[in-house]
């Protein structure tokens, strides 16, 4: 038996946004007696720190994996008053620190939405140049083998505005994989994962 491998899988960071995952640097300036400022600086210190302890408690991790939504983006909806920032290329510092904090020997980053990560460029691409990591790729839809377990991750996947439906798209994709795997055209997976949505559901697959 080979040497058994850790992933680790984050989603929906959205960094640059005043309640994404912030590192150490762009919190809300302490200097503030502004309570809304203040609210910030406490989620944003008391997120990143949970987000670090993980981390530190889950090393040393072989794979890492960011399914999608690694900054905010411009938010239009929102004319941007959410944001720490609406410079993208400063959000997509944020995010490498976050990602090289894992100090993983291998990275692989799947495209998000475009309305966060850029409909007319790739912030993602640029993301891949910003990491520490000697291994970084980029793809749409990411298949991957650990300890002999097929993975299946992709960043989109359908919302349902009713509890019981909200299974439904996973399973989709899960028995997707099953017919695409018969044709040949993908590898089985094991685990399905999917992000997006801002919930959580799972359901075995076998």
């Amino acid at each position: 038996m080979g040497e058994k491998k850790r992933i680790v899988v984050i989603s929906d960071t959205h960094c640059g946004h005043k309640f994404g995952l912030t590192p150490p640097g762009w919190w809300a300036s302490e200097q503030t007696s502004e309570d809304y400022l203040v609210k910030h600086k406490a989620f944003q210190r008391s997120h990143w720190e949970f987000y670090a302890s993980e981390i530190e408690r889950l090393k040393p991790i072989d794979i890492f994996v960011l399914n999608g939504d690694a900054i905010e983006g411009k938010a239009e909806r929102t004319g941007g008053i959410e944001l720490i920032t609406s410079d993208r290329h400063e959000q997509i510092r944020m995010a490498a620190k976050a990602i090289d904090i894992a100090e993983a020997k291998v990275v692989r980053i799947v495209y998000g939405t475009g309305y966060h990560t850029g409909k007319d460029e790739d912030f993602e691409a640029l993301l891949k140049e910003m990491v520490a990591c000697d291994d970084v790729k980029v793809s749409g839809h990411l298949f991957i083998d650990v300890n002999g377990c097929g993975f299946d991750i992709k960043h989109k996947i359908g919302r349902s505005t009713i509890p019981h439906g909200r299974i439904t798209p996973l399973i989709r994709a899960a028995l997707w994989n099953a017919i695409w795997n018969a044709r040949g055209r993908q590898p089985k997976a094991q685990i399905i994962i999917r992000s997006h949505v801002h919930y959580y559901e799972s359901w075995k697959n076998s």
